[in-house]
């Protein structure tokens, strides 16, 4: 999100960058790159054209280039960004060869071992896509530019976005170098398409929209306020005036500075869902919601970390109880994919769903919305190499099996078929180490814990305690819809506390019974040894906790709780740059200060202890003036260990 115009003479990598010019960056970076000696700075223009690329929409163009970096000595940022880009590309096996190699070079390598699990559902779920009850066909109106799905109107109509040239934007958008978007109606039955008036469409980006149930207010997104600055990305409502559209108003609760989009309305349009990088989130775009009250619209609230991640979500559509939104934080395809998932009447939120083959690719899918008079059929889009160009809208279909009729005429009901029936397996794992006394030695598999004790209740309801089987298994008969609580734990282990909602499972056909596997990884303690908080960042010369790290101090608490004997000691540190009494008070000061936050959460202070270590134990021991930023961010960690 974010647009921006500029007249000025644009001629470095680094000044297209900052203006938003990827485009342009990615040219002017590849020629800085054959004029560089070879070396750091070679390696880093390499990097950048990769990045601009990226963010010019032509991920599938970057790999060659991050590869390029990675040979020339950029380090391991440069292989990460290479596996995402070969798994963006749907190359998995390639790809799960470089998060391998991630896996060795790098301390934090838990979400890399989740990715090479994920590169091989990926391959899997493409392999059987033919069998899927979806399918897709490309709609006709796609050309080579960009056409982006939002919402289809409660008479059928599809809104959609394209940066296609026209009148009203003959501006080029310098973010991908074509012009910029406005906003359509598509009619299906003729496959007429009408560009909304001048009120609506102007010269700057306007962006996914949603029309009321009534079809007289239009909420949309317009990015740019300013011919002068690079502007935001900001959400406006329109009302349908004597069959025309007014000026669109900005809404009241938007702080400035940060990027709305996506807007989504449920409920009767008494809830407004939509995506924004505002703080208060996981990180990245997250999904927020406002009620409508008599004063207007309730200042926003974050959906759950059930939904939100620290990457992006994007694109929300609710259909009854049901939110399909796009995530690249959630593990999928490649880039980003379409997932569903359940609100039960309290509020409380299902894991979410992978969508799969063929709704999802290794490439960006989202605007995922149903048609309003057929739930069987909707749109979504996608940027996948079977389009015609750029961002391209498909239509998709889904086969229904119908329930059973119901006999009317049977005088007593069969009420056991209207039962819930289901048992829960819970499955407890734990990660596997070479050296059990040695955390760095992980060899990425996961196995069952077997004689793990296993405490399963439901608000009114005990299920009892049970010790696991050799496979790391227990089984348990389901008893109604209240949501179970399961705590594990293991002498050597920490404990783990996760919730399961049945009320987010539908009843099968015919009563039948269905096995719902609850998963908890328990991980091991290690004595003494440092374990990395991950994502823990600071401001340079700052101590205090930014709204980005508040997450994992967040689940550090939770398994504090969880482990309410552990005494554990948290240490900060610092890079090699500064002078040592400096960066020892400074670490010092950092270690207080994630003190300060648990002990806010609710944690006891004497079972926190700050220490800071400067840079006496720096991971990466590389001549400070030859290291890179990614070895300086290695060094700048933050971590605990569990006093003996």
């Amino acid at each position: 999100m974010g647009c921006g115009s500029y007249a000025e003479l644009i001629d470095t990598g680094d000044l297209a960058y900052e203006r938003k010019q990827f485009d342009k960056a990615a040219e002017l970076y590849e020629l800085e790159y054959y004029d560089a000696d070879q070396g750091v700075k070679k390696a880093q223009k390499a990097y950048l054209v990769g990045q601009s690329l990226t963010k010019a929409n032509q991920r599938s163009k970057s790999a060659d280039w991050y590869e390029r970096a990675y040979a020339d000595g950029y380090g391991p940022t440069a292989l990460r960004e290479y596996a995402y880009a070969l798994k963006f590309g749907g190359h998995y096996a390639e790809a799960i060869d470089a998060f391998t190699e991630l896996v060795g070079l790098t301390v934090d390598n838990y979400r890399f071992k989740q990715e090479i699990k994920a590169c091989q559902s990926a391959a899997q779920w493409e392999a059987s896509a033919d069998q899927s009850s979806y399918t897709l066909s490309l709609l006709e109106l796609n050309t080579s530019y960009s056409e982006q799905s939002s919402h289809v109107s409660k008479d059928g109509h599809l809104l959609l976005s394209s940066d296609r040239p026209r009148s009203a934007s003959a501006d080029e958008y310098s973010w991908t170098g074509n012009f910029l978007y406005d906003i359509y109606i598509y009619t299906p039955i003729d496959g007429a398409l009408l560009a909304l008036d001048k009120t609506i469409n102007t010269k700057y980006n306007e962006g996914a929209s949603y029309m009321t149930s009534d079809q007289l207010g239009l909420y949309l997104t317009r990015c740019g306020e300013d011919d002068k600055q690079v502007s935001h990305c900001y959400l406006y409502r329109s009302n349908n005036e004597s069959s025309s559209w007014s000026a669109p108003s900005r809404l009241q609760f938007q702080q400035d500075g940060y990027n709305y989009g996506y807007p989504c309305l449920a409920r009767d349009d008494r809830l407004l869902i939509f995506s924004s990088n505002k703080p208060g989130g996981r990180g990245g775009y997250d999904l927020y919601a406002c009620e409508m009250t008599p004063d207007g619209w309730s200042e926003p609230q974050a959906l759950p970390s059930t939904i939100n991640t620290e990457y992006d979500e994007l694109s929300p559509y609710m259909y009854k109880d049901t939110l399909f939104f796009s995530s690249d934080g959630h593990l999928g395809m490649g880039g980003l994919d379409v997932f569903q998932a359940y609100v039960n009447p309290e509020g409380k939120w299902s894991s979410p769903i992978n969508l799969r083959a063929p709704i999802n690719s290794s490439e960006d899918d989202f605007g995922y919305t149903h048609a309003s008079y057929d739930p069987s059929s909707g749109y979504v889009t996608s940027n996948r190499h079977t389009g015609r160009g750029s961002d391209d809208i498909y239509a998709w279909r889904r086969q229904v099996i119908s329930p059973p009729a119901v006999d009317t005429d049977t005088t007593v009901a069969d009420t056991t078929a209207q039962e819930l029936a289901y048992s829960i397996r819970i499955e407890v794992l734990a990660p596997v180490y070479a050296d059990i006394n040695d955390p760095r030695t992980a060899t990425g598999e996961i196995r069952g814990l077997k004689n793990a004790s296993v405490s399963i209740s439901q608000e009114s309801y005990d299920s009892g305690d049970f010790i696991t089987n050799p496979r790391g298994e227990v089984y348990v008969d389901g008893r109604g819809r209240d949501l179970y609580t399961v705590t594990v734990s293991k002498q050597e282990y920490f404990s783990n506390q996760v919730t399961f909602d049945p009320s987010t499972l539908k009843i099968l056909p015919d009563g039948n019974k269905q096995i719902v596997t609850v998963q908890v990884i328990l991980d091991r303690i290690f004595p003494g040894r440092e374990i990395t908080i991950d994502r823990i960042y600071y401001d340079l010369d700052r101590a205090n906790i930014r709204a980005d790290a508040k997450p994992a101090l967040d689940s550090l608490a939770t398994l504090l709780r969880a482990n309410p004997q552990l005494l554990i000691e948290l240490n900060a540190h610092t890079d090699c740059r500064g002078e040592i009494d400096y960066n020892q008070d400074l670490s010092q000061r950092r270690a207080e200060s994630v003190v300060d936050y648990l002990v806010k959460s609710g944690i006891a202070s004497d079972r926190l202890i700050p220490i800071g270590y400067g840079e006496s134990r720096l991971l990466d021991t590389c001549p400070c003036e030859s290291c890179d930023e990614d070895q300086h961010q290695r060094n700048r960690r933050t971590t605990f260990s569990v006093r003996e």
